[in-house]
């Protein structure tokens, strides 16, 4: 009962927190968070807890959530076939369909499933699908989200997912065996768990575990240490396979307990959940403040970027004390004239002027000026005169002298301070200060006697104490000429200043403009980003229930009813296209599993065009502009002649590159892993006299060379070095920081570490060639603080590939996390004679494979297409003739779409070639 009341109290906070998120997104514009804070809203009244599926395309989202489910609801392929946000839950059987651009649809049973899968695949006019099913392993208010793949050639599919994992409660993040070490993973599940979502690893397809290969038990250290280096902590990760229930090291069965487990919670992980997301929100919008500031603050920020540090800490300096001096100029003169008036007063009032011996003296003239006063006996008129005008005499010296001391000195004193303390410097001035004095005359002492007043005590008091009022009232009055005159100086002073300050600031006004609208937009954000921190902290509940954001209206919906010729005919009004891989023809060479690539050329055959190329170089060579042209062919020439051909393989890290290498080879030569292995370029070449089978001629980077590496990795962190020694000190330094990389960082960061590692060993080595074993071979392909150093591997082997006249190299994976994978294999495009691209059949033509073609169009002009050939590998994984025909289709039309009209496609099995060239 208590955990209840408790839960209900969390509810109203929250509620009162979404409240005041979405108001204020509101008031700041930004509909489009608003827009998720309502239906964030929306979740909490209706209680829906929503798990998310994501990853990699093909990786088998649908098919686990279809055996999690226990019905074949979402469509599944080896190809893309989830292009928008999917939700399958528990309930009356139907079908609802969010158009982008038309009124939803509500389709109700029985309804065409095969229209719904293919509205499943429809990214462009669809935006969400929702399919409500009787009798399926889901609890109420329940959904489970089917997300398009994060890594397919369409942008949009990944915004998609993005866009609505902010819904999830509970995120599985699932990976292909063979593609788990993919940067596109490490960034996306970093992001996800940054966001506070509860981040679970699903890594499919463990059937294609060999333990030839690698132990199960390496595979999952070598996960684990790749996740943690990139700072990723997911936390739990499940080796599953679909294919095989049986399979020794399939967890599926767990991760149906676990799900079981976490939905039993689901009301207390819902509310958290609410709340991170709401987090999530807030941060996003910051974000694209700051986002649209900077781009604001651009023009001004390249105006600062060209000061130095020295100079940019000077400017901002000087800014910061000129507007303190200016600042401080604002009513400076009225705050002058109020200092100067309260230290008056204060000197003044603390003036001691009446002494005991100074009141004696006033009683003795008081005493002087009774009616009744006589002085003498001869003359006494002129005698009691005399004595009067003798004791004011005295009186009035005494009080004189009492004035100066106590007053006139402190005043001038004061005066004198007050002209330095501002800086007035005014001779003239100074000299009326220093010859300031207090001179009343003794006329003040006399008409401040009252007549008639008979002498006493407080008769003399009352007098004194006017007397010191007097002579205070005339010593400030004395001032006033003098204070006239000085914050007047003051003034002037201050105008001069100012002018000399604008002067100064119009010196480099276009800085002062820069570091001011930069100052001003960090003012800015400082303040949004405290509000933000409020909202968050804010513990405020929200008690009316009435509020209208928790008064869910349903959207209107265009009911359908569930016959299928109506369905249909909606389906054709909606211009949906109906594909059907087997009534299209391909326009491309398509070959299932052939034997042998049509690489086998005659040996006379090769000898005449050798010797035609060889002669027409002769021809021209001396023709003006075709030196170059007779070069080219007199050396393809000399290779046909020594029957020299080099095939170049290309691919993303793990498409099975190496496999098929060995496939043409007839024997396990390569390393193979689910892990990116080739971390170098190898060339399989043919034997000779100098160099016998199994060979292996390993080049070592010149120290220059690999300097040069160093520093452009080196770069993205700021450093750069002088010397390798140079280089290893700095890279220790580095370490600390590698929790915080982005993805460049983190890919050449990688790269450093194996530097740091592989340094010791080949510290003597630079520019050396050393020759080895195939013992040693596959820790030079494979191993990267032993490949970094290496510019280039050669292994001798005798094989009918090799016994042709052939080279195989074999080049790095175009996505791998290693920094120099991407970028040392396009050299070899130019000079091969055939160029294999291999893409993997449950992963056909990701978005890595997209990128290839991107940067092939940049050098396709210096070679013929014709050369290349396109090989899709592991069509054994096919489950039926159907599904294969799809996939080839797939890949021949992005081949297409992406620049190779009529590309040679072919599909095989590299497993099973070299099986059966081994068997031979």
């Amino acid at each position: 009962m208590t955990q209840n009341i408790n839960q209900q109290a969390k509810i109203k906070i929250l509620k009162g927190k979404i409240l005041a998120f979405y108001e204020y997104l509101l008031a700041q514009g930004d509909q489009d968070n608003a827009q998720k804070v309502k239906q964030l809203a929306g979740k909490l009244v209706k209680e829906e807890f929503a798990i998310a599926f994501c990853g990699h395309f093909s990786a088998g989202k649908s098919s686990m959530i279809n055996r999690l489910v226990g019905e074949n609801i979402l469509p599944s392929s080896p190809i893309p076939t989830s292009a928008n946000l999917v939700k399958v839950k528990e309930g009356d059987e139907y079908a609802k369909v969010f158009f982008k651009n038309e009124k939803p649809r509500l389709y109700r049973a029985p309804y065409d499933y095969k229209m719904v899968k293919n509205y499943c695949k429809d990214g462009d006019l669809i935006k969400e699908i929702e399919i409500s099913y009787t009798d399926i392993n889901l609890p109420s208010k329940t959904v489970i989200m089917d997300t398009p793949g994060i890594d397919s050639v369409d942008d949009a599919h990944r915004i998609a997912t993005e866009s609505a994992l902010y819904l999830a409660d509970l995120v599985f993040y699932v990976m292909d065996y063979n593609h788990v070490q993919s940067e596109v993973n490490f960034m996306f599940i970093k992001e996800l768990t940054e966001a506070g979502k509860e981040v679970y690893l699903v890594i499919n397809q463990v059937d294609k575990h060999s333990d030839k290969e690698l132990s199960f038990t390496d595979f999952k250290i070598s996960v684990a240490e790749s996740f943690a280096s990139w700072g990723v902590n997911p936390a739990d990760i499940f080796y599953t396979s679909l294919k095989e229930e049986k399979h020794e090291h399939n967890q599926f069965q767990r991760l149906q307990d676990f799900l079981a487990e976490r939905l039993e919670e689901k009301d207390t992980l819902l509310v958290k959940s609410i709340f991170h997301s709401l987090q999530k929100l807030l941060k996003d919008h910051f974000d694209l403040i700051n986002k649209k500031n900077e781009l604001m603050l651009k023009p001004f920020r390249d105006i600062l970027n060209k000061l130095s540090s020295k100079e940019y800490e000077d400017l901002e300096n000087s800014y910061n004390g000129l507007w303190q001096e200016k600042n401080d100029l604002i009513g400076a003169v009225e705050k002058a004239e109020q200092e100067f008036n309260s230290e008056v007063k204060r000197l003044l009032d603390s003036a001691y002027l009446m002494s005991f011996q100074t009141r004696e003296l006033a009683q003795s003239y008081l005493e002087s000026c009774q009616p009744g006063f006589k002085a003498g006996f001869l003359f006494r008129k002129q005698k009691t005169e005399e004595e009067r005008q003798k004791r004011l005499d005295i009186f009035y010296q005494d009080t004189l002298i009492k004035t100066k001391s106590q007053v006139e000195w402190h005043l001038r004193n004061f005066l004198v301070n007050f002209l330095k303390d501002k800086r007035i410097e005014n001779k003239e001035l100074l000299a009326k200060i220093q010859d300031f004095h207090v001179n009343f005359s003794s006329q003040l002492l006399t008409s401040l006697v009252k007549g008639g007043a008979v002498l006493s005590n407080t008769t003399v008091m009352n007098y004194t104490t006017d007397v010191v009022s007097e002579i205070k009232s005339f010593a400030k009055n004395s001032l006033e000429e003098l204070k006239d005159e000085i914050l007047t100086s003051l003034q002037e002073k201050n105008e001069a200043v100012e002018a000399r300050i604008s002067e100064k600031l119009a010196g480099f006004k276009q800085y002062i403009t820069a570091f001011e609208q930069v100052k001003k937009q960090e003012s800015t954000e400082q303040a949004h980003r405290k509000k933000i921190e409020m909202l968050i902290s804010n513990a405020e509940a929200l008690e009316d229930e009435r509020c209208h954001l928790f008064n869910i209206v349903e959207e209107e919906y265009e009911v359908v009813d569930g016959k299928t010729m109506i369905v249909q005919k909606i389906l054709e009004k909606s211009n949906l296209p109906l594909k059907n891989s087997k009534n299209k023809e391909l326009t491309s060479k398509v070959v299932s599993t052939p034997n042998k690539l049509a690489l086998d050329e005659s040996s006379d055959r090769m000898k005449q065009t050798s010797e035609k190329l060889n002669k027409t170089a002769q021809i021209i060579k001396d023709l003006p502009g075709f030196k170059k042209l007779a070069s080219e062919l007199e050396e393809k020439g000399n290779r046909l002649e020594n029957k020299g051909f080099t095939v170049a393989l290309f691919g993303a890290f793990s498409a099975g590159k190496s496999s098929f290498a060995n496939a043409l080879i007839g024997e396990r030569v390569l390393p193979v892993s689910p892990n990116p292995m080739t971390a170098a370029i190898n060339k399989i070449k043919p034997v000779n006299n100098k160099y016998q089978h199994g060979t292996v001629i390993i080049k070592v980077k010149e120290e220059v060379a690999m300097l040069e590496d160093i520093n452009h990795a080196l770069k993205l962190f700021e450093f750069h070095a002088e010397s390798l020694n140079n280089a290893l000190e700095i890279v220790e330094n580095i370490d600390s920081k590698s929790g915080q990389q982005g993805a460049s960082e983190k890919a050449n960061f990688t790269f450093l570490q194996a530097f740091k590692r592989g340094f010791k060993t080949f510290k003597g080595q630079f520019g050396s060639v050393i020759e080895t074993t195939m013992d040693e071979f596959g820790d030079y392909v494979a191993k990267e603080e032993k490949s970094c150093f290496v510019e280039w591997i050669d292994l001798y082997y005798d094989c009918s590939l090799t016994q042709r006249g052939i080279t195989l190299v074999d080049t790095p994976g175009a996505d791998s996390i290693n920094a120099r994978h991407t970028s040392v294999a396009f050299d070899y495009i130019k000079n091969s004679d055939a160029i294999l691209f291999v893409t993997y059949y449950n992963h056909a033509f990701s978005k890595p494979d997209r990128e290839f073609l991107i940067q092939l169009g940049r050098v396709k002009d210096s070679f013929q297409l014709d050369k290349m050939f396109f090989i899709i590998n592991a069509i054994d994984l096919a489950n039926n003739e159907e599904e294969k025909e799809e996939v080839i289709e797939y890949v021949h039309e992005h081949l297409i779409k992406y620049g190779v009209r009529k590309p040679n496609l072919y599909s095989l099995s590299s497993l099973h070639a070299l099986k059966e060239k081994r068997k031979k």
